[in-house]
């Protein structure tokens, strides 16, 4: 395995000894976005994963930054203020990776007076969406026609139809989101990252803690971590590390499944988002289209299992074709899934309520002495926690300092005036290398939407590297030979698994299309990550059997 991670960039003769100010338990959204807070207020950080980067719940959600239509349903309206408060921030400080998306509300019924009081229900909510914050970053929703429900939702099923309405939320790659902010925080504000350590102990002193570490990739080799103020934001892990402290929060988990599955687009074509509810229990689906693909999922059963391998089981799977089937006349079949993902949402359980459908997502703040735990909330108030959690670093610190990151711009961030200079700079980069002017768009576009700003290296690699950074896998089309280095060299990608399921998100979207890219593309991958033949079909097998998943079995 390669050493020369990004994310593993430690010098045990200096860093060994050092005392830094906060160590990070989780490289999640919550634990990136506390290294970014953390060190743009001058603290030394260092943030240690037991796998990669976003490897958890983090890279499993549905891929919205939103306010929560369903929160707001259930009376909390504090907090969907908080996320749309959030959601304009982050279209602000990432606009390359937090995209507006409109989604359509259906209204179904065999009765036109339930259908009619259905709809008003609804408006009446979507006012209080809008006023709660969203028209203040996007427009106000508005009632549609069925024949304008039908233009967005090709498929929706029209018998039981009485119109529906339209409001606006935001799209983003939750995984790129949480990388961004990772090695913004890395290399901005000198944040040091460590991916693949497990933490093994932990030793609690008067004003300070060291951690016992061992990496899980190459030599195994054990280090310590030393540092004044501790914070646990592992998400459900949170449960199996409180072990390690004298003081357990004050507060326990409880884990809500997710589960999405994903279609080609021909399958169930949208020109909208669309937000539904399965007529058999009344569960909220969202439908969102991505790219080629589309995909549907939720994310509140309740789960008991291993919390490292939340499976996709064949109910799961039954019963999200089914719900889909009913409002859409799609007949989608196990055969059409092309691929799909679970994760665990770590909500704080609500000693009353035992269904996740019914817990808050509000998250909470545990500080015991120079410990903090953390746990709940969601990726679209990622940024809220951290600055909540940085506050309390800052205290126990005696450092008056204040958040930073509502004007942080993320790496890569890229606006709307900057867009026409940004692709012609990309395109002039990569003229030699790929002559067809067609092509070059092409390409130009995809890098753009992928890197934002960053583009520009990826380019420059691409143009420095000749014909061969693209010619591998050109006819594939989702990914080049030229981006799997600048994934495993600027954005600390270590395994196939990382390249495949969190840096392109090919993995997840289309199995069978990622294991024609890591067949097409062995020798490339080999080379960009270090890794042997033998080492190579490993890593591609552990892939292929990893149960949160869908992938080729």
């Amino acid at each position: 395995m390669a050493n020369h991670s990004i994310y593993n960039e430690w010098d045990e003769d200096t860093d060994n000894k050092h005392l830094f100010d906060v160590a990070i338990i989780g490289a999640g959204s919550t634990g990136a976005g506390v290294a970014l807070d953390s060190a743009s207020r001058g603290l030394s950080v260092v943030v240690i994963d037991r796998s990669d980067v976003a490897s958890g719940t983090s890279s499993a959600s549905s891929r919205l930054i939103h306010g929560g239509l369903r929160y707001l349903e259930s009376g909390e309206v504090s907090l969907v203020a908080e996320a749309l408060r959030e959601r304009a921030i982050l279209q602000k400080v990432a606009p390359h990776l937090v995209s507006p998306l409109e989604f359509t509300i259906p209204i179904n019924s065999a009765s036109s007076s339930f259908a009619f009081a259905k709809r008003h229900i609804y408006s009446m909510t979507l006012w209080g969406y809008d006023l709660a914050g969203s028209i203040r970053s996007a427009p106000r929703h508005k009632v549609l026609t069925d024949d304008e429900v039908i233009a967005n939702l090709p498929k929706i099923r029209k018998e039981k139809l009485h119109g529906g309405l339209l409001y606006p939320d935001s799209l983003t790659d939750d995984a790129r989101l949480v990388n961004t902010v990772a090695r913004t925080a890395r290399e901005a504000y000198g944040a040091k990252v460590l991916t693949y350590c497990e933490v093994e102990e932990v030793e609690t002193f008067q004003n300070s803690s060291t951690l016992h570490i061992r990496s899980r990739l190459g030599t195994s080799k054990q280090f310590s971590v030393n540092a004044k103020v501790v914070v646990v934001a592992a998400g459900v892990s949170n449960q199996a590390l409180r072990r390690f402290f004298k003081e357990p929060p004050g507060f326990d988990i409880l884990p809500a499944k997710g589960v999405h599955l994903v279609v080609k687009k021909s399958s169930l074509p949208l020109k909208s988002a669309a937000a539904i509810d399965v007529p058999s229990d009344g569960r909220r689906v969202f439908v969102v289209p991505w790219g080629s693909y589309t995909y549907f999922g939720t994310t509140d059963t309740k789960y008991s299992g291993d919390p490292t391998a939340p499976d996709i089981e064949p109910s799961d799977v039954e019963y999200l074709l089914s719900g889909i089937n009913e409002v859409f006349s799609a007949d989608i079949r196990l055969s059409d899934v092309t691929g799909g993902w679970s994760g665990l949402r770590p909500l704080v359980r609500d000693k009353d309520k035992d269904n996740p459908e019914e817990v808050s997502r509000k998250h909470s703040i545990s500080i015991r002495n120079n410990v903090i735990f953390v746990a709940g909330g969601k990726l679209t108030t990622y940024r809220e926690m951290a600055k909540q959690v940085t506050d309390a670093v800052c205290h126990l610190l005696s450092v008056p300092q204040r958040s930073k990151t509502k004007r942080i711009s993320l790496l890569g961030a890229v606006y709307k005036d900057q867009l026409n200079a940004l692709h012609q700079n990309v395109e002039e980069h990569i003229s030699k290398t790929v002559p067809s002017l067609q092509e070059r768009s092409e390409i130009t576009e995809h890098l753009i939407r992928r890197y934002g700003a960053e583009a520009i290296s990826v380019g420059r690699l691409i143009s420095q590297r000749g014909k061969e950074a693209v010619n591998d896998l050109s006819s594939i089309g989702e990914l080049y030979t030229g981006e799997i280095e600048y994934m495993v060299d600027k954005e600390g990608a270590r395994t196939l698994s990382d390249l495949l399921l969190r840096r392109s998100r090919i993995g997840t979207m289309d199995a069978t299309l990622a294991t024609e890219i890591a067949a097409v593309g062995v020798q490339s991958i080999c080379n960009a990550l270090d890794l042997s033949k033998a080492e190579f079909q490993v890593q591609l097998s552990e892939l292929k059997s990893s149960p949160s998943t869908l992938v080729p079995r």
